[in-house]
């Protein structure tokens, strides 16, 4: 990303990303508290988006600074924060939408914040990995990697559910409903397994496009053709 025209287009862009991943937290967080807000994945998920973007835009900023955007660290976590932002965006729409309109929740489904956080920012994170980033660097064993968090997530889920108190406007001690023992018991357990088989599904998905746009591997395969 040498060319000045895509340094600027990438820095505004990530400047716009930023922007409403932290309007979206700061209306959450004062609707629910900070750490209520905290417990759910969505924010969560957001937070860390906003990190890394911050450290993108710093790195425009900063001389020097370039070379932290291909290391091995940074293209781990962005892998992460791909498949967790992409969850957010994917189970929010399919399985935890319909659900909240059809119990009388509609003012959060269309809310300003519900809007940015779960469609405006992972989109705009997936399309920045697919403009910005250099291609080639995701490993085959990466997208088991990438579910580490998200796993980590539900023992957190789990744990906090059985040590705190019900969570505020709602009756469930946890923060999504298919992960609530007391309604659905043992079979929590088979659709956390299938989700994170489908987030490795993903993974490998996100490894393919990584490896199809690579101009390096591109270049490699028209030499030898």
């Amino acid at each position: 990303m040498s060319n000045p025209n895509t340094e600027l287009s990438a820095l505004l862009f990530r400047i716009i990303l930023f922007t409403g991943a932290a309007i979206g937290l700061v209306l959450n967080m004062a609707d629910l508290g900070t750490w209520t807000a905290l417990v759910y994945f969505t924010n969560q998920s957001n937070l860390l988006v906003m990190a890394l973007t911050a450290h993108l835009i710093h790195g425009h900023l900063m001389s020097g600074k370039k070379k932290t955007r291909t290391s091995r660290l940074f293209t781990e976590v962005r892998g992460t924060l791909l498949v967790a932002i992409s969850m957010t965006f994917i189970i929010f729409h399919f399985l935890l939408r319909p659900v909240l309109l059809e119990t009388g929740y509609e003012h959060v489904v269309y809310s300003l914040q519900s809007h940015l956080l779960h469609y405006l920012v992972p989109l705009m994170f997936i399309f920045d990995w697919l403009l910005f980033d250099q291609k080639g660097r995701f490993r085959l064993e990466s997208p088991f990697l990438w579910t580490i968090y998200p796993l980590l997530y539900f023992l957190f889920a789990v744990i906090r559910a059985q040590l705190g108190g019900p969570l505020p406007r709602s009756d469930s001690h946890y923060p999504y409903f298919f992960m609530d023992f007391n309604l659905f018991g043992h079979y929590v357990f088979i659709m956390i397994a299938l989700i994170l088989v489908g987030l490795c599904v993903y993974g490998y998905m996100l490894v393919f496009v990584d490896r199809s746009m690579d101009k390096t591997s591109l270049d490699r395969v028209k030499k030898t053709s």
